[in-house]
């Protein structure tokens, strides 16, 4: 802050503002994509470990999008699930919607507490 003729100014650097803000978005993002990844692990249905693997392949933390892209994902999480279920015996149909109906409250701290505070 500054003193002038006619009163106070204030420069404000919104070039600096906007990218640490940017900053913080994409680690939080970030971190908030490898939540969901783990806590979707348990509802996957698995045998082999594929599928799972494929959305850790599949992601690219940061984007804010979390995918599967095995071939057969699509049937899994709309029509197939609780086939496999010898490694992960919570395996459910659409287990995106089963994590985030247990563990919402925890993403959204855990994006808050990355991407929050002071810039």
């Amino acid at each position: 802050m500054a003193k002038s003729k006619t009163g106070v100014e204030v420069k404000v650097d919104w070039k600096a503002i906007g990218e640490k803000l940017e900053k913080k978005t994409k680690l939080a993002q970030a971190g908030l994509d490898l939540q969901i990844l783990k806590d979707c692990d348990p509802y996957i249905p698995a045998d082999t470990l594929n599928l799972r693997n494929s959305g850790i392949r599949a992601t690219k933390p940061g984007e804010g999008k979390v995918r599967w892209d095995a071939a057969y994902a699509f049937a899994q999480y709309h029509a197939l699930a609780n086939k496999a279920r010898d490694v992960h015996p919570q395996a459910v149909l659409r287990w995106f919607e089963a994590a985030k109906a247990v563990k919402k409250e925890t993403w959204l701290r855990i994006a808050k507490r990355i991407g929050g505070g002071r810039l």
